[in-house]
């Protein structure tokens, strides 16, 4: 029933694609090589598809890198004398961890595996905490038998993604096509061949952060209001108190990002206690260890899924989890345990 099901939407979609969303462009040479490697999606940026009510700059931009550039390790620019974090394959296989992580790596001269996660885990944080979601398509290398002897997680802008009946649905509107060489169109892409990861609910969801990072943008848009720019111009005094606007600002930003505990770069912070500032510390790395355990679930759902099913996981060590956070979150609540003692272990 599925396979007829679909056989019937892929034939009414190239009637409306040829009526409704025809384009005279044909796809770049760049794009039919990747479609001969088992892709079926095509790369979109953000920009140019419909609005989504905040641009990547101002707060927006500051929120976003803080947030990802935190949630792994650098491990290749680390001063200590030995890693205590480490990726392992369970069970240990040699060419199963080989092609994983090839299937994570996004280039460079780096080849082991915990470098290569720690990289996708990052890449993959930041479009998560930009658009509240995000997506890859799994593009699989076969040998004569059909076996898969390796694989790429492809990155698909999630906001060009629908899912529908079982499947998603990339949407290409002619503008779009049209700034990137394409053919304009709808692609049907079955489910499994799709990696979607949304932030977690006990973050809000991506619907909360998409509001979230709005109000961000609103709020970074100016510095100073244009009507007291004006006044100073003019030499008049209007009563306005820009030092008060830049706190309640600060206060108003502060309240919004509070599950995610950004300090706004502000380092010293003279505008709270050292405890709260312990406090939001770890709450920080409290929703990015919510949200790196996310991420490398996924990856293990998506190495047994049903189109690799690599029979293999990847296991982590020497770094926080949080369950770990949680409890060094209630001994600071309950004032059992020093300040240096809890900014030491939030920075390991």
């Amino acid at each position: 029933m599925g396979k007829l099901l679909n056989s019937a939407i892929d034939k009414m979609l190239s009637v409306v694609n040829n009526a409704a969303f025809h384009s005279r462009l044909e796809p770049s040479a760049e794009i039919w090589d990747t479609k001969e490697r088992d892709q079926l999606s095509v790369r979109v940026y953000g920009e140019a598809l419909p609005e989504k009510g905040y641009d990547y700059r101002g707060s927006v931009f500051m929120f976003v890198e803080d947030m990802h550039n935190s949630i792994m390790p650098y491990l290749h620019i680390s001063r200590e004398p030995e890693q205590t974090f480490t990726a392992s394959i369970e069970p240990t296989n040699s060419t199963v961890e080989t092609m994983v992580t090839e299937g994570l790596r996004s280039g460079g001269p780096r080849y082991r595996l915990v470098d290569a996660l720690c990289d996708f885990v990052r890449k993959t944080a930041q479009t998560i905490f930009l658009y509240g979601c995000t997506a890859y398509e799994i593009v699989c290398e076969r040998d004569d038998k059909g076996g898969i002897k390796g694989f790429g997680l492809v990155p698909v802008n999630p906001l060009s993604l629908k899912k529908f009946l079982g499947n998603y649905y990339q949407f290409i509107p002619s503008s779009v096509a049209e700034k990137f060489r394409l053919k304009a169109g709808i692609i049907r892409i079955p489910e499994e061949k799709i990696v979607y990861i949304e932030i977690p609910k006990e973050l809000g969801g991506g619907r909360t952060l998409r509001k979230i990072l709005k109000r961000l943008f609103w709020l970074s848009q100016e510095l100073v209001p244009d009507f007291h720019l004006k006044a100073m111009r003019d030499n008049k005094n209007v009563g306005f108190n820009l030092e008060k606007y830049t706190y309640e600002r600060y206060i108003e930003q502060a309240l919004l990002t509070k599950n995610f505990g950004w300090n706004q770069r502000k380092v010293p912070d003279e505008n709270i206690l050292e405890y709260y500032s312990l406090f939001r510390r770890l709450k920080k790395n409290k929703a990015l260890t919510i949200v790196r355990e996310k991420i490398i679930e996924s990856i293990n759902q998506t190495l047994n899924g049903p189109l690799l099913n690599l029979r293999t996981s990847i296991e982590v060590e020497g770094i926080q989890t949080t369950k770990e956070i949680e409890e060094q979150l209630e001994i600071l609540r309950a004032g059992n345990i020093n300040f240096v003692d809890v900014f030491n272990k939030s920075m390991s």
